[in-house]
């Protein structure tokens, strides 16, 4: 069987693939809302974060890939280093530029897959500047030690940490998607090179497969849920019968379904609850401000997660609030079954709610499962960068009703990584479960 794979949320986590924000990550820092960010943040404290989820991930047995890394097999990061990062030494006098252009890239060639992976997310040109100055200097020195450098990002790939979205894994291995926001569209093909990297070369049935849409047909990541028997895909917010595409569109669900890449019995399409988490946030709020909605439930890992067979944790009132389109398997496709409110197929399932309190909805569902039972929440600190139960209701409610909090039964705050609009569930994408 192919290696990649993931039947049920619930199943034992063996191994994720992540990447730590770099310089691509600046301008979604300085400049959030064309970036897809909540707000602004420290690209170091993202870092220090992330190197501390790496070592909870691997404290709980879950083999870590960093995707520079994966992407460094063999001469895959070198391409993409050629393909998508300039050299430009035309400031330079002509008998200087071949050399030194050629000596540039040499350099590049020679740096670590993290740095290498970081000025490809930048889309970056390096521009090497003569000297203005008239200054030489010692001439001992290299001519080159009086030029000047300079290097300019053309729409970074700020999002690329969040590793989730770029592709779903079912059951039958990993399916590229496609973006809905240009600022994300170059994020695929690095996926698709990630892949093969590690031994996942498209081919029918079990293993990768591309899936190019339609430009107004999008497939995302963090609307993929697995369930075992079931999965569950996030799709389009409907008004009457009219669709209002969010991330992932209801043609995009339907052309997976037909392109027999997956074989759970069932998979549901989710409605996006728009209209409900508007009527909430207005009721919440008593009128004041209030967030996106488009972006509160922009995924399905926003307001709905599995933390173990049987158990969902999720905003009750948008579970209570919307419909899931039913599939069954038909022999290598699926077929309609119904349409039918959220929360009753759920129920028809076994599933129990434990419900997020609207103040933290922000991080309340976009948890990474270990294992049945066992999960890794974020959790908001005080003021002091402590723990502090009054804030953390949900995480409260999660020990009590029996899910293994790690770490130390109070999860980890991801103030800095988290300001991208995600959690750990987004940071993190499954390459194999149990």
């Amino acid at each position: 069987m192919y290696d990649y794979r993931s039947e049920a949320e619930f199943d034992r986590l063996r191994a994720v693939r992540v990447h730590k924000p770099g310089c691509e990550t600046f301008v979604g820092a300085v400049d959030p809302v064309p970036n897809l960010f909540r707000s602004q943040s420290s690209v170091a404290n993202a870092q220090r974060e992330h190197e501390r989820l790496v070592e909870i991930l691997e404290a709980n047995g879950v083999t870590v890939h960093h995707l520079c890394d994966d992407l460094a097999e063999e001469t895959t990061l070198d391409a993409l280093l050629a393909s998508r990062v300039r050299i430009d030494c035309s400031d330079l006098p002509r008998d200087r530029r071949t050399a030194t252009r050629d000596s540039m890239w040499n350099e590049l060639l020679s740096l670590p897959p993290y740095e290498k992976l970081q000025l490809v997310g930048s889309n970056a040109t390096l521009y090497r500047h003569r000297n203005g100055s008239g200054k030489t200097g010692d001439h001992e020195f290299s001519v080159g030690r009086f030029d000047t450098t300079s290097i300019r990002f053309r729409q970074p790939l700020s999002n690329l940490y969040f590793q989730r979205d770029q592709q779903i894994v079912t059951d039958d291995g990993p399916v590229i998607g496609s973006f809905r926001n240009e600022t994300r569209d170059a994020e695929t093909g690095i996926a698709v090179k990630g892949w093969e990297a590690i031994g996942g070369s498209p081919r029918p049935h079990n293993g990768l497969v591309e899936f190019f849409q339609p430009t107004d047909q999008t497939l995302e990541g963090g609307d993929f849920i697995p369930a075992g028997e079931f999965a569950l895909l996030g799709i389009s917010a409907f008004e009457g019968e009219t669709e209002i595409p969010i991330r992932t569109t209801r043609g995009a669900g339907r052309t997976l379904l037909e392109a027999d890449v997956m074989s759970y019995d069932e998979v549901g399409l989710v409605h996006a609850p728009r209209t409900a988490d508007a009527e909430e946030q207005a009721r919440k709020t008593n009128g004041g401000e209030t967030a996106e909605t488009d972006m509160e439930v922009m995924h399905l890992d926003t307001w709905f997660n599995i933390a173990d067979e049987g158990v969902a944790v999720a905003r009750k009132h948008l579970v209570d609030s919307t419909d899931v389109e039913v599939y069954g398997r038909t022999g290598t496709g699926y077929e309609h079954l119904r349409t039918i409110g959220f929360r009753e197929y759920l129920s028809e399932k076994g599933y129990r709610i434990i419900d997020v309190p609207f103040d933290e909805r922000a991080v309340g569902t976009n948890f990474l499962t270990l294992d049945a039972g066992k999960i890794l929440p974020i959790h908001y600190p005080d003021e002091d960068g402590e723990y502090d139960p009054a804030r953390n209701e949900l995480i409260e409610t999660m020990r009590a009703e029996g899910l293994d909090i790690v770490p130390d039964g109070i999860g980890i705050p991801l103030e800095h990584l988290r300001a991208g609009y995600g959690g750990v569930h987004c940071v993190t994408t499954p390459l194999r479960r149990a």
